[in-house]
């Protein structure tokens, strides 16, 4: 009711000064609301005030701002701008009416005695993953709190088809069966069973779907080659099937041990909030509010039943986890969003590798909407069509986010008034329009997403997303899946192959700068819109220099990312023991910290027992270790040692000491979201990574190119020995 009486209030006509007032009184209001960000009304009121401005804002651009259609060289130019903003619009509804009141659940407990409980089949697809990688999430598979005759883990092999292992290519077809055997080994060392098919037909789907005529259990969990389950994983999802029939689907965040390529290369792990956490913490709540939250490929729990009765997983798309999740939708059952992380996994290293999960997702996206008639498919709700659809018109934004960056450059280069409008209304409709537009999102989003960021992983990711969403668009069923390389490596700082666009539009826009203080001297008459103009390119330029150095490659050596731990133990060596605290481990050791007079006993190569709890037991676990350095600092001594156990029983101990722990996984959940950030704060920390971080890549990528220059030249000089 509050929403249609201020989107109908927007439409009515007023004079420039009563706009003023009004489009200002509003903004303040958003200001006023802001301390009820967190309750419900508090959150209706924000997005009917910032409704009202933006509205007022889209009627007056419609009637009063478009060049005259025989006026093609501004009309063009201005038309692309004014479609650009009214998708903008469009997304603003769609995404509102998502997060508008997200659903927090609580995990249903169960009782594990119970012998009615639902079976569970746990699948791990694999393609080409390193055994190094699968052992660390078949042991915490096999591993899992939950009765042992209720579960079993399987190993779906891709890469060990009989398809793969005869391929003509005699080289690739013995490191295929190798890769199987080692597997099989793998399979058979931790109870795992290994399962693979003919054909590599339909991919990650057909894998999966390849299965289930040999798995038997009531529900199936997915998990991905590298993300590793808390021992509690099926204890905190498994209950939802049991309270409820009607449910198909039960999914739960995505939590990442490594940081993204762009926080990486910023550094802004973990001081900014992850790209990932505004879709895991907000968006899905969001969607589960509606019973729209979808499957996400991983850290999952299906129906078995409702499975097989929409076919098996979906293969239409690439993105064949959202698919499946519609096709359940239509089917008429239910899902549900669980937000605690329940699975560690790792993204990707490189930003070539970045790209491509991204492409991925947004190609599948597409896909779904243009091949599986998303606004008009039987058996979903209003509700529903209108979150798959803001799901897949999203990444649209390969489109849009050029044009807002270029867009000043039409004037400043060429002098083109594709917006005719004056001062006065710019500040009457333009500006409160553009700060009602920074401080909603902040509103609804504060905690998972800062002002800016938004526009920043937009950007970095339009200028190579859009070749494949045009291909896409194209040819919708022409995309083929493929796999996220995972666990990279980079021995030097170095720009990606990936950079030349970045550094091209740091120019472009270089010289847009340059532009405007040159029509600043030359044209006095007209320095407040060139000053107005100039800005809006500045911040372009502040996002391009960003986004230059996110694709500038920092050093990374470490293959697994480490983790916080802070769990007392005891430190065991030729009869003596020592109070011990595991700092932080990894897949391939621990950073332990002793007292001092321990020292004396220790030396590098030795071999040493841990005694430590795993989860909620208090029993000591024993894991040995190999001491492979040793190190005094401020008055503590610590060691960093390797796992070197001596059965699977302690390798499993290992594992669960490591990433067994939901609770430390939730607390760096939580701890990773830093304090909320205004739009002032959040665009001076905009600045600072393109001073701190893009000039500095600027300058190597320079020094580069001039190197390599002089390299290749002092080459062709070179006379060869006669």
């Amino acid at each position: 009711m509050l929403l249609t009486a201020i989107g109908c209030s927007a439409t009515l006509p007023v004079s420039l000064e009563a706009q003023l007032l009004v489009a200002w009184s509003f903004v303040a209001a958003l200001f006023l609301i802001s301390s009820l960000k967190t309750h419900r009304t508090g959150r209706i009121l924000g997005i009917s005030f910032a409704a009202f401005v933006t509205i007022r804002y889209i009627i007056w651009r419609t009637t009063n701002t478009l060049p005259a259609p025989d006026d093609l060289v501004n009309f063009v130019p201005g038309m692309i701008l004014y479609v650009a903003e009214i998708f903008s619009f469009m997304m603003f509804l769609l995404s509102t009416f998502v997060i508008s009141n997200p659903l927090n659940r609580k995990s249903i407990p169960i009782d594990v005695t119970d012998p009615d409980l639902p079976s569970v089949d746990i699948v791990i697809p694999t393609y080409d993953e390193e055994a190094n990688l699968l052992l660390i999430t078949l042991t915490a598979a096999v591993s899992l709190d939950y009765p042992k005759s209720k579960f079993k883990v399987y190993l779906l092999d891709d890469g060990g088809t009989a398809q793969k292992c005869n391929q003509a290519d005699a080289l690739k077809a013995d490191a295929a069966r190798r890769r199987a055997e080692k597997l099989k080994e793998l399979c058979a060392a931790t109870g795992a069973i290994y399962l693979t098919r003919e054909r590599n037909e339909h991919a990650k789907a057909g894998n999966i779907n390849a299965s289930l005529s040999k798995i038997g259990g009531d529900l199936i969990a997915i998990l991905d080659a590298d993300h590793v389950p808390s021992s509690d994983f099926l204890l905190k999802t498994v209950g939802f099937f049991v309270k409820d029939p009607g449910i198909a689907l039960v999914q739960t965040p995505h939590f990442f041990l490594n940081p993204d390529p762009v926080e990486y290369n910023l550094r802004t792990f973990p001081r900014m909030p992850s790209e990932n956490e505004l879709f895991y913490r907000n968006i899905q709540p969001g969607l589960d509010r509606w019973n729209a939250a979808f499957f996400c490929g991983s850290a999952a729990l299906l129906r078995r039943t409702a499975l097989e009765e929409v076919g098996g997983i979906s293969g239409t798309s690439i993105t064949e986890d959202c698919e499946t999740a519609m096709d359940l939708h239509a089917q008429g059952y239910r899902s549900a969003y669980l937000d605690e992380p329940l699975i560690a996994g790792l993204q990707p290293e490189s930003f070539v590798s970045f790209i491509g999960q991204r492409s991925r997702w947004a190609q599948g996206m597409i896909q779904i909407l243009l091949l599986k008639n998303v606004l008009w498919r039987r058996g979903l709700t209003v509700a529903q069509r209108l979150c798959y659809l803001s799901n897949s018109l999203y990444w649209f934004f390969v489109f849009i986010r050029p044009i807002f960056v270029l867009g000043p450059l039409c004037y400043l280069f060429f002098g083109l008034q594709i917006v005719r409008t004056n001062v006065p209304e710019f500040f009457a409709y333009i500006l409160p329009h553009i700060v009602a537009s920074v401080m909603l999102p902040n509103i609804l989003n504060g905690k998972v997403r800062w002002p800016f960021i938004s526009e920043l992983y937009e950007y970095v990711l339009s200028l190579h997303l859009s070749r494949a969403v045009l291909s896409v668009l194209w040819n919708p069923r022409a995309p083929q899946f493929k796999v996220t390389a995972k666990g990279e490596t980079m021995t030097s700082n170095r720009a990606s192959p990936l950079a030349g666009p970045f550094v091209w539009m740091v120019l472009i826009l270089s010289a847009g700068m340059v532009a405007a203080v040159w029509r600043f001297i030359v044209l006095p008459d007209s320095r407040e819109i060139i000053g107005i103009v100039a800005f809006w390119n500045g911040i372009s330029l502040l996002l391009a220099l960003a986004g230059l150095g996110a694709v500038y490659e920092q050093r990374q050596i470490r293959r697994f990312p480490r983790i916080g731990l802070q769990v007392p133990a005891v430190l065991k060596l030729d009869g003596i023991s020592f109070p011990a605290q595991v700092l932080n481990g990894s897949a391939n050791g621990l950073n332990i910290e002793l007292p001092i007079p321990a020292r004396s006993h220790l030396s590098e190569s030795m071999i040493v027992t841990l005694l430590a709890p795993t989860q909620d037991e208090e029993i000591e676990k024993p894991i040995t270790l190999r001491v492979r350095r040793m190190s005094v600092s401020g008055g503590t001594f610590s060691i960093g040692c390797e796992f070197n156990p001596v059965s699977q029983t302690e390798a499993a101990h290992a594992v669960h000491l490591v990433y067994g722990n939901s609770r430390i996984w939730a607390k760096r959940w939580q701890g990773r979201v830093p304090a909320e950030r205004s739009a002032l704060r959040s665009f001076a920390f905009l600045t600072g990574l393109a001073l701190t971080r893009g000039l500095p890549a600027a300058w190597n990528i320079c020094k580069g190119a001039v190197t390599r220059r002089g390299a290749a030249k002092e080459s062709s000089e070179t006379v060869p020995a006669q």
